[in-house]
């Protein structure tokens, strides 16, 4: 009798899954890297070609610029592809001349004046003219004056006042040295006032702020209000603007303005 053939019992070759854990790590990635990335482009689509986006950026731009200078920007209009070809209209800028056109024809001549240009002959001011203004205008230990007022160190300034020249040709450039101090004084005292700790804004600055002017910049920090640089800053553009029309610019009224800075901040 013919016995049957077993046959290989061969079993089913398992079907392969992706582990637990690296349907975890796929989702893990989607979700902490991919998903931003393309929130991110549709954001920044939305920003760059919509009109609502340009609204949006030129609001943001106006506020941290005003935030950051004294003087003041206005922009009417921000349209176009802000990646490729936005065009901005009807923009203003007012600085520290208060928009005194008289004022600014003056600055204006003196530039022309230094690069030797005029209707019948125009020059281009390139920023080795406009660094080299710059650097004419700040001969001088002018900015240790304002320093000294902004600290409320009277018997020092006194000092220093004494020493003065006669002539009071300097009394322009000092104040505009006390502005670029206030100018960097006040967008740092906003965000202490926001919250921030003073120590921790002047780490963030960097290289950008020289380190043995960090003690003194601290104490200013810690002395001066927002409004009450702003007040500082309001009363400067005002002298400087009585002493650009004055023939021989007054030393006595630099010297009483500074005096009492110092003691301002003495008192604070």
């Amino acid at each position: 009798m013919a016995q049957p053939i077993p046959r290989s019992h061969t079993p089913p070759e398992p079907m392969l899954s992706t582990p637990p854990r690296r349907r975890g790590a796929v989702r893990t990635l989607l979700g902490v890297v991919v998903l931003p990335i393309l929130l991110g482009l549709i954001v920044l689509i939305v920003l760059a070609n919509t009109a609502w986006g340009n609204e949006r950026v030129r609001r943001l731009l106006v506020s941290q610029v005003n935030d950051r200078m004294f003087g003041h920007l206005a922009v009417g209009r921000l349209r176009g592809n802000l990646l490729s070809n936005a065009t901005l209209t009807d923009v203003r800028l007012a600085d520290s001349a208060g928009n005194d056109q008289a004022i600014v024809a003056q600055e204006l001549q003196k530039i022309a004046l230094y690069v030797e240009a005029s209707p019948q002959a125009p020059k281009e001011l390139d920023h080795n003219a406009v660094d080299a203004i710059g650097a004419e205008n700040a001969e001088g230990d002018f900015q240790r004056l304002a320093d000294l007022a902004m600290t409320g160190s009277l018997d020092e300034l006194a000092d220093e006042l004494a020493r003065f020249p006669a002539g009071g040709s300097e009394a322009i450039p000092v104040i505009r040295s006390l502005q670029r101090r206030l100018l960097m004084l006040a967008p740092l005292r906003a965000r202490i006032e926001r919250g921030e700790r003073a120590d921790g804004i002047l780490a963030s600055l960097g290289r950008s702020l020289f380190f043995k002017d960090k003690p003194k910049v601290q104490r200013m920090l810690s002395k001066w209000s927002a409004q009450d640089l702003a007040t500082v800053a309001d009363r400067a553009g005002k002298l400087e603007r009585s002493l650009i029309f004055t023939a021989a610019p007054d030393r006595e009224a630099l010297g009483e303005e500074l005096l009492a800075i110092a003691r301002k901040a003495r008192s604070l």
